[in-house]
């Protein structure tokens, strides 16, 4: 099934330069100020982010630009330059008045391809994670030389990272160098092809008998891209027992789906990065309660009338272990009495990816269909938002008033939070690919997914998401990421969460209608001719979503297997008398 989208978009190169030169001058002013270190966490992640897009510029872009590659290295040097900054923050005035002068020379064109670091986006993973893991390490190095072999998109920041605690821990006579590559290909099975100038440092490295540590967030389902990079370095000359792993997640090489993937995993040394200690700042770790199972704390917290949901076998399904970290906090200090949580943590993303996804949450909130974010100044990626009052909503709550809320609410995000750009394309090849595997044959051709204008969807329209307050108003929970993570939709037309509410809430054909009018009449947006198409791919997703997170959880999550087996069953039930209805309508 397909679930995952292409993150990969056109990124404005001028502006991330333009703002990472307005954090550095934020830096500059704050002096030791405690908000330098999110200053400098934002203005790492962007440094990280131009040089990955400079150096993944097609070669005749470059060298047709003498100016482009010289900042393809003074990129790599700027990087090198924040990773240190961020270790000792307090020493950053300095640092950060170079990396100034290194920004001014930097050249690159008006656009370039760019993916998001996915680990700083969705799975609260943190730079100081890698640092201190790097610490950890110094001494299974030996005093050997180290070379650093970052894996793009998120191995610029955090190779920059490893190499700066390796080389102020200095061992010796240690020298630690780094670059970074890129694999290609399948996810299944990522090619890496070195550069002539890649080619020249490994081959350097080798003859000074250097360790050659690659360092990305994954390993992914399938491992394929540490394994490219290691096959690479192997055929370029390295010896196979100086490669080593330096992964985000401990591995079980049986797990990976990358060809042979085991057998090549155990050939080389791994280490992992530990769960990290990067937790919400403003919550005493002692304070915060474990995020096993959000549900649980959810659906039996004193404060909501959840009764449709106290039953586990009547929660809403989750693909264990892959959504964003949470916390909840009850507000008491060390040693206090037990309470109920009082503050929820959500991890939101780190630097701007964060920043954007909290700027949604506050808009939501001032328009008055959300929880207001409790304001803090650095949370790690984390956002706090309280623990509300009141009841969650199921299907038997539609009610005129609830229609008319969600129509409001659709048509605000159909105004505020329109987006850049939106890969059609790839959704209609998403709804193409998962309805065949479901259904044993082709969807009927054409199929458009058309395309007012692009928003950031909601993405999470089902009744759990919504919570009636004691004094009657009826709020959205959970606004804010979904519609841009690492799922699809991605940024698209309003009509999936159009779709979304009428899949979720088992909307007859007469509630249908009544909210398809009641939105129409507030946004403008006569909606109807292309919903069709999206109530396929909303549920042809939701399908695949359901079969694909069945398959991957573990073996001894019967439960959770079962809710989601559940989900599947129904997605697909009506995905097949969708489609069925759509075929009747073409050809007539």
């Amino acid at each position: 099934m397909l679930v995952f989208r292409e993150l990969r978009r056109p990124v404005n190169a001028e502006r991330l330069l333009h703002d990472l030169l307005t954090h550095l001058d934020q830096i500059r002013s704050a002096g030791k100020n405690v908000k330098v270190r999110g200053l400098l966490e934002s203005a790492l992640l962007q440094a990280g982010q131009l040089e990955c897009g400079l150096h993944d510029l097609p070669f005749d872009v470059v060298s047709a630009n003498p100016f482009f590659a010289e900042s393809v290295t003074l990129s790599s040097r700027l990087t090198d330059l924040l990773a240190p900054a961020l270790l000792v923050p307090e020493h950053s005035g300095p640092l950060s008045a170079q990396a100034q002068q290194l920004c001014q020379k930097i050249r690159c064109p008006e656009t370039f391809d760019l993916s998001p670091p996915e680990g700083f986006c969705f799975y609260a993973l943190h730079p100081l994670d890698y640092a201190e893991r790097a610490l950890q390490l110094r001494f299974l190095l030996d005093a050997r030389p180290v070379a650093v072999v970052g894996i793009r998109t998120i191995g610029t920041t955090l190779s920059a990272v490893v190499a700066a605690v390796l080389q102020n821990v200095n061992t010796g006579n240690r020298k630690v160098e780094r670059i970074t590559v890129r694999p290609t290909g399948h996810p299944y099975d990522r090619v890496t092809a070195l550069k002539e100038e890649e080619l020249a440092f490994v081959r350097a490295k080798c003859q000074r008998n250097s360790i050659f540590l690659i360092v990305d967030e994954g390993p992914g389902l399938s491992g394929s891209s540490f394994l490219s990079v290691a096959t690479a370095l192997e055929e370029a000359g390295a010896d196979r027992a100086s490669i080593k792993f330096l992964c985000g997640r401990e591995v079980v090489p049986e797990s990976l789906v990358a060809l042979h993937a085991a057998t090549r995993w155990n050939r080389y040394q791994s280490f992992s990065v530990v769960a990290t200690k990067n937790l919400p700042a403003t919550a005493s770790t002692s304070d915060l309660l474990p995020d096993a199972d959000w549900r649980m704390r959810i659906f039996s917290h004193s404060a909501y009338d959840s009764s449709p949901y106290r039953d586990p076998e009547s929660w809403p399904a989750e693909w264990t272990g892959m959504p964003p970290r949470k916390f909840f906090s009850t507000g008491l200090q060390s040693g206090a009495k037990t309470a109920a949580a009082k503050t929820i943590f959500k991890y939101e993303g780190l630097g701007q990816f964060g920043a954007n996804v909290r700027s949604r949450a506050y808009a939501v909130a001032n328009a008055g269909f959300g929880p207001m974010p409790i304001v803090r100044d650095n949370e790690n990626g984390f956002t706090a938002y309280p623990m509300l009052t009141g009841t969650l909503l199921s299907p038997a709550d539609i009610s005129e008033n609830l229609l008319e809320c969600m129509a409001h609410y659709l048509a605000f995000r159909a105004a505020e939070f329109r987006a850049e750009f939106a890969d059609q394309a790839t959704l209609e090849q998403m709804t193409r690919f998962n309805f065949a595997q479901i259904a044993g044959h082709e969807l009927h051709a054409p199929f458009p997914l058309e395309l007012n204008h692009p928003v950031i969807a909601d993405a999470r329209m089902m009744p759990h998401e919504w919570i009636r307050l004691g004094d009657g108003r009826i709020l959205k929970l959970d606004a804010a990421a979904h519609g841009d993570n690492h799922f699809f939709p991605g940024p698209t037309d309003i009509a999936w969460d159009l779709a979304g509410v009428i899949v979720e809430w088992h909307f007859d054909a007469s509630a249908t209608d009544d909210f398809l009018n009641r939105y129409e009449k507030i946004s403008g947006d006569d909606v109807r001719s292309r919903l069709p198409n999206y109530l396929i791919a909303y549920t042809a997703f939701q399908a695949g979503y359901a079969a694909m997170a069945a398959s991957a959880i573990a073996v001894n999550e019967a439960a959770e297997r079962r809710r989601l087996l559940r989900d599947y069953e129904r997605y697909r039930r009506l995905l097949l008398e969708l489609a069925a209805s759509r075929s009747q309508a073409c050809a007539v």
